[in-house]
């Protein structure tokens, strides 16, 4: 669990909180989630696909809070929930000095910083929490994602051909990146 509430100017201005995620998020994490999904073709689930109640999410919540090997930050602005950031880890004792890590944020709030400030937080945590390898996977096409991940010292170690299918039958690979710490 990540229980640290930050707060942090964005590259405009904009003053944002970083803090964990809390029983009481569900809505607002459904709401988030329809948005950046219909805001970008580079996340995994189209607006449609998230279907579950307030009730399950508020569940998923308490279940995500229970897990010693998983850490969320939300970014709010105005209280309103712009940015969501994660991290788990993997169980097994051979792979579990590895990250995996996740991020989205509501088109209005790309290229303020956000992304850059989660990559500290997560490094902070994964350090803490004796994780020595983050990973991540990057849909081939979304450059700006890409900046985003070599800036924060991400390299590509492989793709996935065909991982991503669109509804008009395009297709898009994954790009695997690692950044060791």
């Amino acid at each position: 669990m990540y229980d640290t509430r930050k707060t942090v100017l964005l590259k405009d201005g904009t003053q944002a909180v970083l803090r964990g995620l809390r029983p009481g998020d569900g809505e607002a994490m459904l709401r988030f989630m329809k948005k950046t999904r219909g805001e970008s073709e580079f996340l995994m689930l189209y607006p449609e696909e998230i279907t579950q109640t307030v009730e399950q999410e508020e569940n998923w919540i308490r279940r995500k809070l229970e897990d010693p090997n998983a850490w969320m930050i939300i970014c709010e602005v105005n209280g309103e929930m712009v940015g969501v950031c994660e991290i788990f880890r993997n169980r097994g004792i051979k792979v579990r000095h590895r990250g995996i890590l996740a991020v989205a944020v509501v088109k209005d709030f790309w290229h303020k910083g956000i992304g850059t400030v989660f990559f500290e937080e997560m490094e902070a945590v994964a350090r803490q929490n004796g994780i020595t390898q983050m990973e991540l996977e990057v849909v081939e096409g979304n450059e700006r994602a890409m900046a985003l991940y070599e800036k924060q010292g991400f390299a590509v170690t492989g793709t996935i051909p065909g991982a991503i299918r669109y509804k008009d039958g395009r297709e898009r690979c994954y790009y695997y990146m690692v950044k060791k710490l």
